[in-house]
């Protein structure tokens, strides 16, 4: 099964040089230097990134090499894993190597897809924070993927960021979005580092803004990415949270 989106792996190999640009931008967006005066700044800039590289320099690879990759970060002490790639359909082993991350206490947030259609997975995994974005108006982007197993919008429209090759770079897609998401939980964990994934994830979900009907719903999730609300939540107040 291939799976096709944005990460990149010389697959079996220690090489993590980005061939393509996207892995950088997606690594500035969680963690690029801040209080330096210079360029952008990472939602959290004092975090510590693992990079694993999954797909090959033309955004293809198999089932098998997200499998390697995640068990990778699971292995290595990986607290919050960003994904940004998608399977139209599951896979079985995948759905185990997903459900052993979650037995070791790492949250996953992925990005939900960019083809306007149904979150694909292993963002649909039950637990998986599933993003989608939102453009400079806060509705849902149109590209954006969306249905019951989308959380949350976050910024993915014209988002600037660090670049192979280049300075600054402006992107746009759930890829964009999502690492948002995981900048926000590597805070959360940060300052909460005896709660579970569950309650990182109930944090994110549950102080989200509403962009569409009042609670969940299909064409926005839980609403945007509240980021100040997530930082002041208090898990006791949002668990138990079960997922749609």
């Amino acid at each position: 099964m291939r799976a096709e989106c944005c990460a990149f792996l010389a697959v079996g190999s220690a090489d993590i040089e980005d061939p393509n640009g996207h892995g950088t931008h997606v690594a500035g967006i969680i963690g690029a230097t801040g209080n330096n005066g210079i360029g952008v700044a990472g939602v959290a800039w004092r975090a510590r990134l693992m990079m694993v590289r999954i797909l090959d320099q033309d955004t293809f690879g198999w089932e098998s090499d997200i499998i390697q990759g995640l068990n990778y970060a699971v292995a290595n002490g990986a607290k919050v894993v960003n994904m940004n790639m998608g399977l139209a359909t599951p896979g079985l082993l995948l759905t185990d190597a997903v459900g052993h991350a979650q037995a070791r206490g790492v949250l996953l947030i992925a990005a939900a897809g960019n083809g306007g259609g149904a979150v694909l997975y292993p963002e649909a995994y039950p637990g998986v924070i599933s993003i989608g974005a939102s453009d400079q108006a806060n509705n849902r982007a149109s590209f954006s993927a969306f249905g019951e197993r989308l959380d949350l919008l976050a910024p993915g429209v014209d988002i600037l960021s660090t670049w192979n090759g280049l300075p600054y770079f402006t992107r746009s897609g759930t890829s964009m979005a999502a690492p948002q998401v995981a900048g926000v939980a590597a805070l959360l964990a940060a300052r909460m580092p005896a709660a579970s994934p569950a309650e990182l994830r109930a944090c994110s979900l549950r102080t989200a803004l509403d962009a569409g009907a009042p609670g969940h719903d299909v064409s926005t999730g839980w609403g945007l990415l509240n980021a100040a609300a997530a930082l002041g939540c208090s898990t006791r107040l949002y668990l138990p949270f079960v997922k749609h």
